[in-house]
């Protein structure tokens, strides 16, 4: 909507990014080619050692997929909510244009995008932890009222400064999630325990949540879509509270970063 018209974006500017992405999909093929492998891979024995498989890794990494499949809730249901629906929302609740709620969550995911690698490397100095923390204890008493503010607003740059308050608070599990579950696993099993529960959650909770926002909206109960992502948010602050901090025992360092997880 900066650099086209609404006519010219649905009939071909929609493509653009889907042109750049496939782009840079090339580019990373290619980066990833020339990577040598990580110690821990090639200690455990490399290509010659069989990849992990689902029973093994329900057997003997269970605690750890389970954390991560709990990880994964309520930062995907945020996601989604602040960034996939937010626009739909500034528009058929608060009242604003689609140029102008397009406007609103760009530049907030313009935000979010320089604060997700000053709040890692913060993870890396204090654990991974605290932001997690922060995100599960924000979420929860802050979606409501958030979104609430959101949809009574008329003024863009109030949506403004709530939408990006809001992506901040979700930035505190977007910008730890990933090592934290890789935190969780040996090399062997490492994609297997970090992708299935991701994945599972994504498909069940994440990519239903826009789905069930605009339904709850023509029935009449939009707010209780607020609640639901508190309580999925408040599923991950509850793991949160009782997964072991990876940054200092990890098992991505071959050490176990779960006491009891094998």
């Amino acid at each position: 909507f900066v650099l086209l018209d609404e006519a010219s974006l649905s009939a071909w500017g929609w493509r653009i990014p889907f042109v750049i992405g496939a782009g840079l999909a090339v580019i990373v093929f290619w980066l990833r080619r020339g990577i040598e492998e990580t110690p821990d891979f090639v200690a455990e024995g490399g290509k010659a050692r069989t990849g992990g498989r689902l029973g093994e890794l329900w057997r003997e990494h269970r605690r750890a997929l389970l954390i991560a499949f709990g990880l994964a809730v309520g930062s995907n249901v945020a996601f989604y909510t602040y960034t996939t629906y937010m626009q739909k929302y500034l528009v058929g609740t608060s009242g604003f244009t689609k140029p102008t709620a397009s406007l609103i969550c760009t530049a907030g995911l313009i935000v979010m995008l320089v604060a997700q690698p000053l709040m890692a490397a913060l993870s890396d100095r204090i654990g991974r932890k605290p932001l997690l923390l922060w995100f599960g204890f924000a979420g929860v008493i802050g979606t409501v009222p958030l979104m609430t503010a959101i949809g009574a607003t008329r003024d863009p740059w109030a949506a403004f400064a709530l939408v990006t308050a809001a992506l901040l608070i979700v930035s505190g599990a977007t910008s730890t999630n990933a090592i934290t579950k890789a935190e969780l696993f040996p090399a062997h099993v490492r994609a297997l325990g970090v992708g299935l529960p991701y994945a599972l959650s994504q498909s069940i909770f994440g990519g239903s949540a826009e789905a069930l926002a605009v339904s709850l909206k023509s029935a009449g109960h939009e707010s209780l879509f607020f609640w639901y992502v508190s309580a999925m948010i408040g599923v991950s602050l509850a793991t949160y509270l009782v997964m072991p901090e990876t940054r200092w025992r990890s098992a991505m360092r071959r050490e176990p970063a779960l006491e009891g997880a094998r």
